[in-house]
């Protein structure tokens, strides 16, 4: 058990002030924030993750933030706070592979459940679901799993 409460600062270099960002912790991952998002909008974000009066967030508007974990949290290791972007698009595309072969993604640290390489957008995602929870999937997958950009 550390002496001190865990802190950690977290900084969100959005492309502009219009993009929105998410926050990962522990597999779990926070609603959209916008990028300009004051520090009481963030900690209450965090709070859905770790429990209300568990973190401390300080900081101007759109970062960056100072997040110390109090309360329950309070001098406990805590794993690092992961930032995303909301509508980032990442395209898969799983080349060689032999009927059967197997494939595990790995999310923020989190791998998911191992799939068929010809598995399809709908099973990748609940998969990528099952690590960040009921919420949206980040990024959309257009074309099935595993296919070439030309079979598309």
């Amino acid at each position: 058990m550390p002496a001190n409460n865990t802190t950690q600062v977290v900084t969100v270099t959005a492309p502009n002030a219009s993009n929105e960002f998410i926050l990962m912790l522990n597999g779990l991952t926070t609603a959209p924030l916008a990028a300009a998002a004051i520090h009481d909008t963030v900690q209450a974000a965090l709070e859905t993750l770790v429990g209300a009066g568990n973190v401390a967030v300080s900081g101007n508007a759109g970062g960056p933030y100072t997040v110390e974990f109090i309360g329950d949290l309070a001098k406990t290791d805590m794993p690092l706070i992961a930032t995303g972007f909301v509508n980032e698009r990442q395209t898969i595309v799983v080349t060689g592979s032999a009927a059967g072969d197997k494939v595990v993604l790995t999310l923020g640290g989190l791998p998911t459940v191992e799939m068929n390489a010809d598995s399809s957008a709908v099973d990748v995602g609940l998969a990528l679901k099952a690590l960040v929870g009921s919420g949206s999937v980040l990024g959309r997958m257009a074309a099935s799993f595993g296919q070439t950009p030309a079979s598309r």
